[in-house]
């Protein structure tokens, strides 16, 4: 089993020609003019499809954007296609007006092997202009914890550092904890079916599970075949985790080319409060998910979320 994920973290800058306004969800922009720009540089069969096509395992647009995969999976048994292995997010709003756009990309695994593609995939997209108005933006500066990736037109990959996340393959035990998780980003995922934001702290949980049982499994690192340890308790494990919520709804218009229609994308925004005993591997996963991202689509720049913790009365519980 993978427990170890390898990943960047870069702030991108766009400097625009003139005042541009922000008239979608930016990050829904950004992720739909790098994939133009990485298949309009790499697709060498565009009368084929990425899975047939005999270049797909070299090619940065078909690992990154289509991300296909074997059906036996154990994250994601049946289907085809995995989460991809990058996330782009912004705290800038639609509606706004400005000179300049900050938003960060983070890559994983293997992924890490095409910065210069998305570097100049997201340059390009820039000379030819954002958003309806299609006004052209600069691409200024790459920064990698604060090491300026971008000099003319090269990138300097020596600069990029590579963090590791590793996951405690140690037994799972019941933990006290109180923490405060405010939705930096619009956070969407399922629970008993459906997309809400009534939800409960185990749905929750889980969700940062499933997040990060899949990016170990389909971009992690291999080790000795450890499993990650999502042990299940004969008992209910969440029965004394308590959520109190202040969250709100928010839906943006999102065009999917792969189903040629126009979509409600909805998340909740605001912070939740979890207090009480949940399973060591839940709480993990959540701060693992303060990196990696919580939820459904974060590479359409959901799901990212700030976790500050609280003194809880006990300390650890034992399992």
């Amino acid at each position: 089993m993978n427990r170890e994920l390898s990943y960047v973290t870069h702030e991108y800058t766009f400097e625009f020609a003139r005042p541009a306004l922000i008239d979608n969800y930016p990050t829904f922009v950004l992720r739909s003019v790098l994939g133009n720009e990485l298949k309009r540089m790499h697709c060498a069969m565009r009368g084929e499809l990425c899975e047939r096509c005999p270049f797909n395992r070299n090619c940065a647009y078909s690992f990154i954007f289509e991300s296909s995969i074997a059906k036996d999976t154990q994250s994601l048994p049946g289907r085809d296609r995995s989460s991809h292995p990058f996330r782009i997010w912004t705290e800038a709003v639609p509606g706004s007006i400005t000179r300049k756009l900050i938003f960060y990309v983070q890559l994983y695994g293997r992924a890490i092997e095409y910065i210069p593609h998305v570097a100049y995939a997201f340059r390009e997209a820039g000379i030819k202009g954002l958003f309806k108005a299609r006004v052209q933006a600069k691409l200024s500066s790459i920064l990698d914890d604060g090491q300026e990736l971008l000099k003319e037109n090269r990138i300097i990959i020596a600069k990029a550092n590579v963090r590791r996340l590793v996951w405690d393959t140690s037994p799972e035990v019941q933990e006290l904890r109180k923490a405060s998780i405010t939705c930096i980003t619009p956070l969407r995922f399922k629970s008993e079916g459906r997309y809400r934001m009534d939800f409960d702290g185990q749905a929750f949980l889980q969700a940062c599970r499933r997040r990060v049982f899949t990016m170990l499994e389909m971009f992690g690192e291999k080790d000795d075949g450890t499993a990650i340890g999502f042990s299940h308790a004969e008992t209910d494990p969440y029965a004394g985790l308590s959520i109190s919520r202040a969250l709100r709804w928010v839906d943006f218009q999102h065009y999917s080319g792969r189903q040629d229609a126009t979509m409600m994308l909805g998340g909740t925004m605001g912070t939740f409060n979890l207090e009480g005993s949940a399973p060591s591997a839940s709480w993990n996963a959540l701060d693992f998910c303060t990196i990696i991202g919580a939820g459904k689509n974060t590479s359409f720049g959901y799901g990212t979320i700030r976790v500050e913790y609280g003194p809880v009365p006990g300390g650890k519980a034992n399992g």
